[in-house]
Order: C-alpha cells, then sequence, then structure tokens
C-alpha cells in the first residue's frame, strides 16, 4: 500500500484515536487492511443502481484465531461461521453481528490503550 499507520499500529487504531466513538471508518479499514493482508477477499457481485447500495462477497482465505481479539471479532461477526458471506442490509442489520461490531470497538479501544495510547 501506498499509505501505512506507524510500525505496530493498525489502520483501525489511528481511526479510534481519530472518532474515540468509533465510526464506519474502523470497520472500512479494518477490512482494507485484511484485504492487504491477503486474510479475506473482497469482490463487487451487485454493483450500486440508483438508491441501491452495492452488495459484496467476503472470502475467508486464512482462519481468523491467530488475528488479534478486534479483527477477529469483527470478522466473526460478518462470517457468523461460514468461510464465503454477502454483505448486504439483512446482514448489516443482524443483532449477532451489531453485537460483534460492539465486541471489535471494545477490543480495538483495549489495544490501542495496550500500546500506550488514549482513545
Amino acid at each position: 500500500p501506498h499509505y501505512a499507520p506507524p510500525k505496530g499500529l493498525a489502520p483501525a487504531h489511528l481511526s479510534i484515536l481519530d472518532s474515540p466513538h468509533g465510526s464506519q471508518n474502523d470497520i472500512t479499514a479494518t477490512l482494507v487492511d485484511l484485504v492487504n493482508r491477503q486474510i479475506i477477499k473482497l469482490e463487487l457481485v451487485k454493483p450500486k443502481a440508483g438508491w441501491r447500495s452495492a452488495n459484496y462477497q467476503i472470502s475467508l482465505l486464512q482462519p481468523t484465531s491467530k488475528l488479534p481479539q478486534f479483527e477477529e471479532s469483527l470478522l466473526i461477526g460478518i462470517m457468523q461461521g461460514r468461510k464465503i458471506m454477502r454483505l448486504d442490509d439483512a446482514l448489516l442489520n443482524n443483532r449477532h453481528y451489531q453485537d460483534q461490531v460492539n465486541t471489535f470497538r471494545y477490543r480495538l479501544g483495549d489495544a490501542i490503550a495496550s500500546k500506550g495510547y488514549s482513545k
């Protein structure tokens, strides 16, 4: 990538420092980083059309067990035990996904605090 966070920090760490209560940027930064590291594959399956959002499919390429806890919790929320999951409004409004996003943000805050930063 052209731009990279300081050594030892993930893009989501920087996002949470910028917006301590969390934002969609934390999730986006994590997913893009996971794609760059070839942990997941992200494919467009239905382009944006009019008022409808684009739909994407995420494929898990590597096990999540060796990832930092905040990344693992996000993928657990998205993948829900599957190797391939379509990202659409139904998933994003799912209670399990929302609970895992909350866990992701909590663990992300812990991760940045353990590196000596305060969110």
